[in-house]
């Protein structure tokens, strides 16, 4: 069975409420699990309960990669080092995607195609620039021979048995020797692009499951949202290119940020009417004047588009 894994607490759950509702909006029935981030979950399991497809789960293992995280990227974010428990995780195909992402499609279609294996590797990754991988040294150089796509540790899809802890802890005693070469504000991205050179995995970007696909999924771009619910490169060298989801890493929600609209929207499709309220009191919060400028004037068209379209 197919299913959708995240990472998340309380402090993220403004960014979850993006992904869930643009997961509701594009028709995803996929099981949706969340791994705790940390142990300030009090709000994300009482929002949880709105949702039907969504549950938490603790692996026993997560103390054992948190200390491996602590080790290899030390504390910050070795939290993040949790998201590879997915591999001995209940399902057997999955994706999985940072909380701070929305997709234009339905993934399941994703699995459907990789799970298939017409995309003849490994694992499906995202984004492919080494500069934000490793420090130079040796792991970029190899990377750069091989030919090998150095990739953004907030999206794979892969299955269930490709790595175990045993693979993980012995491919983090064979780090240690490359620590350097590591950039320490992306521990977890480093450390995921080594696991996968180390263990021997073939890894694609997202254009082995369709030439439509653009390779980069970064949400400060020029895209548009076509009348499928698509988001659609508009210029540049990919303009016309699909790219399946939009990624805000390392940005802060708020009216100011590339695209804002979207998240918006999706967040907004996830929350009840109390939850509506305080997400719209956030984003005012954030930067009054950009709030003020921008959104009651696009709810107000987006209110107003279905009874124009009647006429």
């Amino acid at each position: 069975m197919n299913a959708i894994y995240t990472l998340a607490n309380d402090v993220t759950l403004e960014w979850l409420l993006g992904l869930m509702g643009s997961l509701e909006r594009c028709g995803c029935r996929l099981p949706v699990v969340i791994i705790p981030y940390d142990d300030k979950t009090a709000k994300l399991r009482k929002q949880m309960k709105q949702w039907e497809n969504a549950r938490l789960w603790e692996a026993p293992e997560l103390p054992i990669l948190d200390q491996l995280g602590l080790k290899i990227a030390g504390a910050g974010s070795h939290p993040m080092f949790r998201k590879l428990s997915i591999f001995w995780g209940p399902y057997d195909v999955f994706c999985y995607l940072d909380a701070d992402i929305i997709v234009g499609e339905d993934p399941n279609n994703w699995m459907n195609i990789y799970g298939a294996g017409k995309a003849r590797c490994d694992l499906i990754v995202m984004d492919n620039d080494v500069q934000w991988v490793f420090q130079p040294g040796r792991l970029r150089e190899r990377f750069r021979v091989e030919e090998r796509p150095a990739v953004n540790a907030g999206f794979w899809m892969g299955r269930r048995g490709l790595l175990s802890l045993r693979d993980i802890e012995a491919a983090g005693e064979a780090a240690l020797d490359h620590r350097e070469e590591f950039i320490s504000e992306y521990g977890d991205q480093s450390f995921w692009n080594f696991l996968m050179w180390w263990k021997g995995l073939k890894p694609s970007t997202f254009p082995a499951l369709g030439s439509r696909y653009a390779d980069t999924v970064w949400a400060p771009q020029n895209v548009r949202r076509s009348a499928e619910g698509e988001f659609v490169i508009v210029s540049g060298n990919h303009a016309g290119r699909v790219v399946p989801f939009l990624h805000w890493a390392g940005l802060k929600a708020g009216p100011d940020m590339a695209n804002w609209h979207l998240y918006l929207e999706s967040a907004l499709s996830a929350s009840d009417l109390a939850g509506k309220a305080r997400l719209l009191l956030g984003f005012f919060q954030k930067s009054p004047r950009a709030f003020l400028n921008k959104v009651p004037r696009h709810l107000a068209k987006k209110a107003m588009t279905p009874a124009i379209n009647a006429l």
